[in-house]
């Protein structure tokens, strides 16, 4: 497809229940799946592969998770069993910060995943939790946004780049926990100008976006970080980057065992 493969979104009414269950979407242009408003949702199996292989454009994911600024949208959905594998940007997105649109009163995203592989995923993340630019003209970022993302069961495999990524994740995103992942040999571009690049996990605050000051809460347990290549192309298992006037708070670790170019250095604070 010149779009997206599959496309969830809504009308006025709203999209409530039903599902996909082992579907596959190859070599779509712009994304694999677009969650964009779903209520009750499952998509339980499949494959979303080669987002952008052969023709691309923007965000270029596996499956995003991405509500729009209208006021209706609603995320509730179950992720299960699933597969992604060679996308251009990355496995997964999950962008919440349009809920803070002026039009949406207490707004939630709700977002399970259970199972899920990712594959030689691209250079934002095989996992990606961002929002939109924090000054685009219907985000607010000092609001709260409810609900919670829970991800159980991940095995990241050759990510591009880094394999799971906070960008724009201020203070009033929903709560994210993170359990028993397993992530081998990302940085596969072996990147070495930016050390974000180079790491699996990373949580980063631009020093430039003075609208973020903070960070939004993650809990991360059970999580393995291999590099088992001749070659140690991975700098640190987790980095961790803010400005001098912002912080990375509530960001707890539990059970991390790190195997790379040096297991003593888990963690990089900058």
């Amino acid at each position: 497809m010149l779009g997206d493969g599959y496309y969830v979104g809504s009308d006025s009414k709203g999209t409530k229940g039903g599902g996909l269950f082992n579907c596959i979407a190859d070599d779509n242009r712009r994304q694999g799946l677009s969650i964009v408003s779903w209520e009750e949702g499952v998509v339980n199996g499949g494959a979303y592969i080669n987002t952008g292989k052969t023709l691309f454009k923007a965000p270029g994911y596996g499956i995003d998770i991405e509500p729009n600024a209208k006021g209706t949208d609603i995320i509730n959905v179950t992720l299960a069993n699933v597969t992604t594998k060679n996308n251009k940007k990355g496995g997964i997105q999950l962008v919440p910060g349009s809920l803070t649109d002026v039009r949406y009163t207490n707004p939630s995203y709700n977002v399970k995943v259970i199972n899920y592989t990712s594959v030689d995923d691209g250079t934002s993340g095989a996992i990606r939790f961002a929002n939109p630019p924090l000054d685009e003209k219907w985000m607010r970022p000092s609001e709260k946004i409810y609900g919670a993302i829970f991800i159980q069961g991940v095995t990241i495999l050759n990510s591009k780049e880094r394999a799971i990524d906070f960008a724009r994740w201020f203070e009033g995103s929903p709560k994210v926990v993170l359990r028993d992942i397993y992530i081998e040999n990302c940085n596969q571009d072996h990147i070495v100008s930016t050390n974000e690049s180079q790491c699996a996990v990373v949580a980063y605050i631009d020093p430039a976006q003075s609208l973020q000051l903070g960070h939004g809460e993650v809990s991360i347990e059970n999580i393995t970080i291999v590099d088992n290549r001749t070659t140690k192309w991975m700098l640190v298992p987790i980095w961790l980057y803010c400005g001098t006037s912002q912080s990375i708070d509530n960001f707890y670790i539990k059970i991390l065992i790190p195997m790379g170019r040096n297991p003593l250095a888990m963690v990089r604070l900058s």
